[in-house]
């Protein structure tokens, strides 16, 4: 998952989807650590593009 904060700035966040519109990243704000947070609202709005890795490939 990877995020920009406008279309002239470039890709600066990524993620891991887990499922159930839910996702794993590093938090940059007052946690500064490992969270899961929801694909929604703010987030919803930034995301950029999702790749989905197959493990029986």
């Amino acid at each position: 998952m990877r995020w920009i904060l406008s279309p002239s700035h470039p890709v600066n966040h990524l993620g891991i989807y887990i499922g159930n519109h839910q996702f794993i990243h590093a938090s940059s704000g007052k946690a500064y650590s490992v969270t899961i947070s929801s694909l929604n609202g703010w987030y919803k709005d930034k995301f950029k593009w999702g790749k989905h890795i197959n493990e029986n490939k």
